[in-house]
């Protein structure tokens, strides 16, 4: 079946500091270079058959790290390349290199989600090419007119020539790789696959695993058949690190205590929306407390499922943004301690008891761990 091979390249060292990247050329992280080498052996392992001659990347060079990466694992560094600006990642404007939790802060959730996903939603733009934020070179020169900022909508614009000229390509026999960008992945299935604009905002694209884009053959006039993950339970927990991009660390939400709960002084005092909330107290009940915390949880999150089993440990599931939220409590001594983790990895936390028939809750130290 003819097919053609696209991924999003892996972790750059602007992913893993949660910032605003765009058009600036910032390469690879030690991780995103690993995560290109175990894309390259995830295809050899799943489709052995699928000898790519091709190699497409964009004109950014975490695209072309990855390209070179793969191309080392598949042992086909002499394929053929062709780089071009038009599979260049979106450009952010003006909030190129800016951390993305500073912006959330600044123009509030809507706006925020609005530039990020709306497929209108501008963000704001820079004046001139010469701006040291632009990402703009020599390498784009003679290319005519290239954006200072740019939706999604404009995205897909300057690329959907380039992509009928690569199934040209692919229908005269040639089998391409691709290596992209979250923004512009997200183009090339919305165009192939003929997502709506409203739906669109939803297609997260996890770094550095493969997409198989399968086609009908002549006989079928070349018809999209529709795209599979190579690795999909993987690609589902990194496109969930992107989704929730820029809402690790924010400030402090201050919960009011509720009176219903038989507590000694008032544990439940903060929620974080980030990887952790920590709740301390000594609880008499905790069956019954733990799900008052949860109640008031459901006003901060979009909690939509609450179970228990004997050993109280209860769970979460939050919708839209698919990251799990997990609390915990249990016994030290006489101590009750409750522990709520959000986000997708707790790297090291430690539980001790205290006096006086009160839980401490040690410090608790998180990584962020975003893909994105």
């Amino acid at each position: 079946m003819p097919s053609i091979i696209l991924l999003r390249h892996g972790q750059s060292q602007f992913n893993s500091s949660s910032k605003f990247c765009g058009w600036l050329d910032v390469p690879l992280s030690e991780k995103g270079q690993l995560q290109a080498q175990q894309a390259g052996q995830l295809i050899l392992s799943t489709l052995p058959e699928y000898t790519p001659d091709l190699l497409i990347t964009s004109k950014l060079r975490r695209s072309a790290q990855t390209g070179y990466l793969l191309s080392q694992v598949l042992q086909r560094e002499y394929m053929d390349v062709d780089r071009t600006w038009r599979l260049n990642e979106r450009h952010y404007g003006a909030l190129q290199g800016r951390d993305k939790s500073e912006v959330l802060k600044e123009v509030g959730e809507k706006q925020y989600m609005y530039i990020r996903r709306d497929f209108h939603g501008v963000p704001p733009l820079l004046h001139c090419r010469a701006d040291p934020n632009s990402g703009i070179d020599d390498r784009y020169d003679g290319e005519g007119e290239v954006p200072l900022g740019e939706s999604l909508e404009m995205v897909i614009k300057r690329l959907q020539p380039y992509l009928e000229s690569v199934i040209d390509r692919m229908k005269q026999g040639r089998r391409p790789l691709i290596v992209a960008h979250g923004s512009t992945c997200r183009s090339i299935l919305k165009i192939l696959k003929k997502i709506s604009d409203e739906d669109i905002k939803d297609v997260n694209i996890p770094n550095a695993i493969p997409i198989l884009l399968e086609f009908g053959d002549a006989s079928e006039n070349w018809e999209f058949k529709g795209f599979r993950y190579l690795d999909e339970e993987e690609a589902k927990e990194r496109a969930a690190a992107v989704a929730k991009e820029g809402f690790h660390f924010q400030d402090t939400v201050q919960l009011d205590v509720d009176p219903c709960l038989d507590i000694d002084d008032s544990p439940i005092s903060r929620v974080r929306r980030g990887p952790t909330i920590v709740v301390t107290g000594s609880f008499k009940e905790p069956r019954r407390d733990v799900n008052k915390v949860a109640e008031l949880l459901v006003e901060k999150s979009p909690v939509v499922e609450l179970f228990t089993d004997p050993s109280f440990i209860l769970g979460f599931q939050l919708d839209v943004t698919e990251m799990s939220v997990v609390v915990m409590s249990g016994c030290v001594g006489q101590d009750r301690f409750f522990l709520i983790q959000t986000g997708i990895e707790l790297l090291d936390g430690n539980v001790m008891s205290g006096s006086c028939g009160r839980v401490h809750v040690a410090q608790i130290t998180v990584q962020n761990v975003s893909n994105s």
